[in-house]
């Protein structure tokens, strides 16, 4: 299903929109752990770690004009007599190709260890999705719906004219023949009423709002952003919490290593000088999260500076 633009200012989505919605938005935050430079202007970073978190393999590959680029790319299964590994066939712009891996003009990646895509994001948007399409119901039930039943054309114009005074906030009357006579003989009313608002729904909304933010935390937590700390129990100390958050790098550092991989298989086919690092944001993270606990052995001390240091043996 493809998302036009117009439809993502509708004033509620679907169960399938919502998810389409939520895995760019997972996507974009994605796209911000890895910062690469010294690449070809034609490379796109922004394509590769989308290819690669969908695909779980991209390439960068060279076309006859010598430019390179940011490809899609997917194994053919068959293996090059020669020795250049796995054939892949590489999508670059209007055209397809195929070749080996170890061929000197691509580079392929590996979104990880597993040559998989990023699956969690699928996951995490459906329930995100459920949870936002559960949001949507209740305030549609909370919301004021007196529904009124007119029992002739003349009460239903009224009402309607009625109403639209209300809403341009001007004072309206309404004419009623032989009211008195009704209101002595009690006659049955020419007008219903039927509540369909459930108000009581709006108390779900609270727990709806924290569970969305749960989904919101576990997804942070698997890629380098833990979420512990709003929820620290009494009885955790701050290095447990620092060791829990610790768990959290896993993910990212092994696709970290994976893109030093191609970087450096890149450069040495190249000649160039592509680097790729965490980002700031996740710089930070890791930072805070570790740099308490890894000393730099190189720093001197106060008083060390005429001293000559040597590491033990």
């Amino acid at each position: 299903m493809k998302l036009k633009l117009k439809d993502m200012y509708k004033p509620f989505l679907n169960l399938e929109e919502k998810r389409l919605v939520n895995i760019d938005m997972l996507v974009n935050f994605l796209q911000g752990m890895f910062k690469y430079s010294g690449h070809p202007d034609t490379f796109r970073p922004e394509f590769f770690e989308r290819y690669l978190m969908t695909w779980g393999q991209a390439s960068a590959c060279e076309d006859k004009n010598r430019n390179w680029w940011a490809c899609t790319s997917t194994l053919a299964g068959d293996i090059d007599p020669n020795g250049l590994g796995n054939m892949v066939i590489v999508a670059m712009p209007n055209l397809s190709v195929e070749r080996y891996i170890d061929d000197p003009s691509i580079a392929h990646c590996w979104n990880n260890p597993t040559h998989s895509p990023t699956l969690y994001l699928g996951n995490t948007a459906e329930l995100l999705s459920e949870i936002e399409l559960s949001l949507d119901d209740l305030v549609i039930d909370s919301r004021q719906t007196n529904g009124l039943i007119a029992r002739n054309e003349k009460v239903k114009t009224q009402l309607e004219n009625y109403y639209k005074a209300k809403k341009e906030g001007r004072p309206y009357v309404m004419f009623a023949e032989n009211l008195l006579e009704d209101i002595i003989e009690k006659n049955v009313e020419d007008v219903l009423q039927l509540d369909l608002s459930n108000k009581s729904s709006v108390h779900d909304f609270q727990f709806l709002i924290n569970a969305h933010d749960s989904v919101l935390r576990w997804f942070l937590n698997w890629f380098g952003h833990g979420q512990q700390n709003s929820n620290k129990l009494a009885q955790q100390s701050v290095d447990e919490i620092k060791d829990s958050n610790s768990a959290s790098l896993v993910l990212p550092t092994q696709m970290l290593e994976e893109r030093k991989k191609f970087v450096e298989d890149f450069n040495r086919k190249t000649g160039g000088k592509m680097k790729v690092e965490f980002s700031d944001l996740w710089k930070n993270e890791l930072d805070e999260t570790m740099g308490e606990d890894v000393p730099d052995k190189h720093e001197k001390k106060e008083g060390d500076d005429d001293v000559e240091e040597h590491e033990d043996k």
